[in-house]
């Protein structure tokens, strides 16, 4: 097995003869003129150049177990490490040939003070446990929103962030100080219409929840987004009609685009609540709204029946419809909402695993504000398409008459080229194809022409490819082909040399002749 790849675990009496070698090193390290190296903390690079570290990040050192550097003139790492003691198999973890000469053992203080005095060894670092960039196991429904099918593959990898995106939380307000906000970084001024004192600040959980699970640092889905707390609900969780209309209607003045409302709260029917989230679309932003923990017809609730709306049902790990998840034609899909770990009110640090649509509402409007990054001027009907298009069909169990949608965090991008000649030799006809990939659903197509030399833009046709007849010298021309697909919208243009004979692929010009796309969703 190669050396570098492999682990042992040490035998009773191994690690005892490769600490009896080393210190017995230190006889020849006497000779020597250099001083004892010191064991350096994870941060330092003695001999080297001096990495800075960060002192207040939490170090997970690893008791009794080092990094062993050698010095760049060590030439057979493997020899030399066997030249320390006579079994190094039994307490060598690994040996490094490439990234860097050295070995990684487990050692006692003993042993670390005779290495120290090898001239032959550059540094002593101790070992320690690194942290991914989320979590080192995402929550499952992160997890299961970026694939499309189960088993859950253990990564969370979205192809957006939110970044530029503004999401409003109307709930319980937020604790904008928790760290997965960035410590307050990415919240915004808000609103309360909650008179106790608290203002946009989180006495009940449910809000700050809510807010990490659309746009949390570890738990969200857009985990660039920023916020704004609008809070309608004291610290006991209970609303009032009229405390959550106050808050639709700032959010209906005061938004700022591109914009998502959450809204994780049910009425039985109110033309009230309703005509108020109706104004927000309107107005052009995207409300997303749980439909409720009820095991019951999702239509009887405002403001689930608000067509424009995105009512999201909520599913287990299975992909099962949560027994007491609302259902039918009111609601549009489902997501991941039970046992769901997002942030909570008690302290910066605080989590806390809850269960109901109010968790797989905000995953949706998580991404709905990665499609909005993608897209900052889409309408609402366009997002809600989009969103709702791109979910994964047909994988719910239990979906009592729903639409069979699961939540999918990765749109699927449209792509389209044009391919064809870029330059007209001679008369005759020629013919370019529209190359696409991507999207939902199926393509339509329109073509034109829009010719340099003459000023003119010509409609042709609407296939996947366009055949025209042309005669050299009649101008260089522009050929553009508009794709679009259930969701997006996307243009690829190619310019085209016509001179006497042709322009090939060496032609020169002072527009991109090799085609160029545009679009979104």
């Amino acid at each position: 097995m190669d050396p570098t790849m492999s682990i042992q675990t040490p035998r009773r009496g191994g690690v005892r003869r490769f600490f009896l070698a080393a210190a017995a090193l230190l006889a020849l390290a006497a000779c020597s003129d250099d001083a004892p190296l010191p064991v350096q903390a994870p941060g330092g690079a003695p001999r080297m150049s001096r990495a800075s570290a960060d002192s207040t990040v939490k170090r997970k050192t690893i008791p009794d177990q080092y990094i062993v550097v050698l010095d760049s003139t060590v030439r057979d790492v493997p020899g030399f490490v066997r030249g320390l003691a006579k079994s190094p198999k039994d307490s060598v973890l690994f040996v490094y040939q490439y990234a860097l000469k050295g070995f990684a053992a487990r050692l006692s203080a003993g042993a670390v003070e005779g290495l120290r005095h090898n001239p032959k060894i550059a540094s002593i670092i101790p070992d320690e446990y690194g942290t991914m960039d989320q979590s080192s196991q995402p929550i499952w429904s992160l997890d299961r929103a970026d694939q499309r099918s189960l088993p859950l593959n253990g990564t969370f990898a979205p192809n957006q962030t939110g970044a530029g995106v503004n999401v409003y939380v109307v709930d319980t307000g937020i604790r904008k100080t928790h760290q997965e906000f960035d410590g307050g970084a990415r919240v915004r001024a808000g609103y309360t219409s909650v008179a106790d004192g608290y203002g946009t600040g989180d006495c009940n959980g449910h809000g700050t929840h809510v807010a990490a699970t659309v746009a949390g640092r570890t738990y969200g889905v857009a985990e660039q987004a920023t916020i704004y707390p609008v809070r309608i609900s004291g610290c006991n969780g209970t609303v009032s009609a009229s405390a959550a209309i106050a808050g639709l209607d700032w959010v209906r003045v005061n938004h700022v685009k591109p914009a998502v409302v959450n809204l994780s709260f049910s009425w039985p029917v109110r033309s009230d609540i309703d005509n108020a989230v109706t104004s927000l679309i309107n107005a052009g932003v995207v409300v997303v709204t749980s439909a409720g923990n009820n095991n019951a017809d999702a239509c009887s609730y405002s403001p689930k029946r608000v067509s424009s709306i995105i009512s999201v049902g909520n599913t287990d790990s299975y992909d099962t419809r949560a027994p007491d998840s609302n259902w039918g034609s009111c609601v549009q899909m489902f997501a991941p909402g039970v046992g769901i770990v997002s942030a909570w009110n008690g302290s910066d640090t605080d989590s806390r695993t809850l269960t109901g649509t109010s968790m797989s509402s905000p995953l949706v409007a998580g991404i709905a504000a990665l499609y909005l990054q993608n897209d900052p001027t889409a309408p609402v009907w366009k997002v809600r398409e989009a969103v709702i298009n791109s979910s994964t069909f047909g994988s719910v169990a239990d979906a009592q008459g729903t639409p069979n949608r699961l939540a999918y965090a990765l749109p699927v991008y449209l792509g389209a080229t044009v391919s064809g000649p870029n330059g007209i030799p001679s008369a005759g006809t020629y013919t370019w194809e529209a190359v696409t990939d991507g999207g939902n659903g199926s393509y339509t197509y329109q073509w034109t022409l829009d010719n340099h030399l003459w000023g003119y833009t010509q409609t042709l046709g609407t296939g996947r490819t366009q055949s025209v007849y042309l005669n050299p010298g009649d101008g260089d021309f522009t050929i553009q082909v508009t794709v679009t697909s259930a969701d997006q919208t996307i243009s690829s243009t190619l310019y085209v040399f016509n001179g006497d004979t042709g322009c090939g692929a060496d032609c020169t010009v002072g527009t991109p002749k090799v085609g160029t796309s545009t679009g979104a969703f």
